[in-house]
């Protein structure tokens, strides 16, 4: 691996809201660096972030999960979901 060649830092101020029936989080940006190359850094890492706090992701057979509530702080983001079992998987 050779050495990174450059760094940027990014900054954008999003809302988040549970959407899709309490499927996934979808994040609003509200502010964050102007045009160029760090926007479409931070629109990238949204979409991953979004990807990766979309239910669907983790679907099990006979399971379904909900967000129920949503607590965004500072560093860090708690879903609390509902998972409603209607076969357990057999191994």
């Amino acid at each position: 691996m050779g050495e990174p060649k450059e760094m940027q830092a990014v900054e954008a101020i999003v809302v988040p809201s549970v959407q899709e029936q309490g499927q996934r989080v979808v994040f609003e940006e509200i502010s964050g660096t102007d045009g160029g190359t760090s926007s479409q850094l931070t629109q990238l890492i949204l979409q991953e972030i979004m990807t990766l706090a979309d239910l669907r992701n983790f679907e099990l057979s006979g399971m379904s999960l909900s967000i129920h509530q949503l607590d965004v702080q500072p560093g860090q983001m708690t879903l609390r979901a509902t998972t409603i079992v209607e076969k357990i998987p057999q191994t």
